[in-house]
């Protein structure tokens, strides 16, 4: 059994990592993820999701609408990603969104929400 307290701990530290290395080497998007931590703390601008740790997996939770992003069941997806996701260290990415995501029909059949499918378009421009 997993031990959730143990996850968010690590899932805190993870974070907190990773906002050093911004803040180590891409100064530029720290000060954004600084002024947008400061936003939410100061209540200036709403949290509109909220990660969750549910039966071994994370999800995105919409506070507004009460509904998680994805179907709450989500290890076959993360099966999926875990299969497709590779590591260019050259450009510092992890590319985790198969291909055939960015078709209409995939989105339809694989129930693609609305914020996913404009971030997809948006990570185009």
């Amino acid at each position: 059994m997993i031990n959730t307290k143990s996850v968010q701990k690590e899932s805190i530290q993870n974070f907190n990592q990773n906002v050093e290395y911004f803040r180590n080497i891409f100064p530029d998007v720290y000060a954004k993820i600084d002024e947008f931590q400061l936003l939410l703390q100061n209540n200036k601008i709403n949290q509109r999701y909220s990660l969750e740790y549910l039966d071994g997996n994370y999800n995105l939770f919409c506070i507004g609408k009460q509904k998680y992003l994805y179907k709450k069941n989500t290890q076959n997806y993360d099966k999926k990603v875990k299969k497709q996701t590779s590591l260019d260290s050259i450009k510092h990415t992890i590319s985790t969104v198969p291909f055939e995501a960015f078709k209409k029909k995939y989105s339809k059949e694989n129930e693609v929400k609305v914020d996913t499918h404009k971030a997809i378009k948006n990570s185009l421009k």
